[in-house]
């Protein structure tokens, strides 16, 4: 093992994407279910889909978004916006019905709330 692959993960400007070899062979798939194993660090991924995802955000020059509070790397600032809600006691989405309130807005909308009158349709299934 070299210096380099016994350190944890760190973003680096190591290897591009593009210098990732793909898309793999079946005889690139090994009997203990790892499909890659990172050459700059070491770590074996059971998924193309996670090794590539890895390499973009350790080893690659494409900068991602990272939580000042936690240190989390993200693959767009949306999906950090939706992070640091995660950190916050602030629910600012509210159901008008039942005042239920939630962080985000994509669970409000999933909200079937129980004082909500039914649909015409839906009383008669």
């Amino acid at each position: 093992m070299t210096e380099s692959s016994s350190r944890a993960c760190v973003p680096k400007n190591v290897l591009m994407l593009s210098q990732v070899p793909f898309p793999l062979d079946s005889q690139d798939i090994q009997k203990e279910s790892f499909v890659r194993t990172c050459e700059s660090c070491g770590r074996n991924f059971r998924s193309t889909q996670g090794y590539r995802r890895h390499i973009q955000m350790y080893h690659s020059d494409r900068p991602f978004p990272k939580c000042q509070l936690c240190g989390k790397h993200f693959a767009s600032p949306h999906n950090l916006k939706i992070h640091l809600a995660s950190h916050t006691n602030l629910r600012p989405y509210k159901c008008e019905t039942c005042e239920s309130t939630y962080k985000l807005k994509h669970h409000l909308k999933d909200h079937k709330c129980p004082l909500k009158p039914k649909a015409p349709q839906e009383m008669n299934q």
